[in-house]
This record gives structure tokens, sequence and C-alpha cells, in this order.
């Protein structure tokens, strides 16, 4: 059995008068997850005065019964950076984005590539198997917190 997610993301800028858009506000696209499964978590990572910037691990190959995903959502109300890493033949390797606040990282697929692309090669990819999360906010005065929610579905 599997399941369709329907997915709407769009953006809208006026660049000095020129408009730049693109997706769709009313015509969702489709990701069919296979497995009829889903992880979910809901963290807080919080920065002390110190700026700890402690990391999370919030999901691995396995966690919730999911070892790998179709889809991926990751939000936070405050700037944080994901780590996606791959085991590559026992040699870790790893993919890490910037994700600003209230703007979620979408994957549609848990594939990651362990090179640098070339011409004239077939790439091969590889499945992610963890994800890791870092507050990236900073605070003057006081502690700053990050809610993170992580989605997966298979």
């Amino acid at each position: 059995m599997s399941t369709n997610i329907s997915v709407l993301q769009a953006f809208s800028a006026d660049m000095g008068g020129e408009i730049k858009a693109g997706g769709s506000e009313r015509t969702p696209e489709t990701v069919v997850a296979a497995s009829d499964q889903a992880y979910e978590v809901a963290i807080t990572i919080t920065n002390s005065l110190a700026d700890d910037f402690n990391v999370r691990t919030i999901w691995q190959n396995g966690d919730g019964g999911i070892d790998d995903f179709d889809f991926c959502w990751i939000q936070a109300d405050k700037n944080i950076l994901v780590q996606f890493t791959m085991d590559r033949a026992g040699t870790p390797k790893y993919a890490v984005f910037k994700v600003l606040a209230d703007i979620p990282l979408v994957l549609s697929a848990d594939d990651l590539l362990a090179s640098a692309l070339t011409d004239g090669t077939v790439e091969t990819l590889d499945q992610i198997d963890e994800i890791k999360v870092k507050n990236d906010a900073t605070g003057a005065v006081a502690d700053v917190a990050a809610k993170v929610r992580v989605v997966l579905l298979t």
C-alpha cells in the first residue's frame, strides 16, 4: 500500500518592479510514500548566553521503525543548521543546510551524493542514515530556544 502526499510550495518576490515567482499555492505536487509509515518528532534546542550551540540527533536509520523516507519536512521557529549523514562504504559523508526560521526544508527523497557532480559520470546516490539539528540562533542577554519539528513519511 502507499500514500500520496500533497505538497504546496510557492514563492513570489518583487525585484524592483520585476516579479519573480514559481510554484503553485493551489495545485499540489504529489510525492508517494511507499510504506504508509510516519516518524514525527518535536524538540527544543536551547543555546545559553555562552552560545553552546548544542547538536541534537533527531533521527537515525531505524528510529520509529523508519529505515528510509520518501518525504521529509523540517521546520523551526529560529534559524537552525540541519546535517544529513550517509554512510558510504564505511566512511560518513555529510551535507549541511542552514534553514531560516519559519521556512521549512522539504526533501522528496532520502538520497545524497557522496561526491561532487562531474560531467560524463553516472552518479551513485546513497541513502540518508541520520539527521542532526543545531540551533543557529544566538542570544545577547538570554537563552534562545529553537523549537524544531521533523516529519518523515515513507
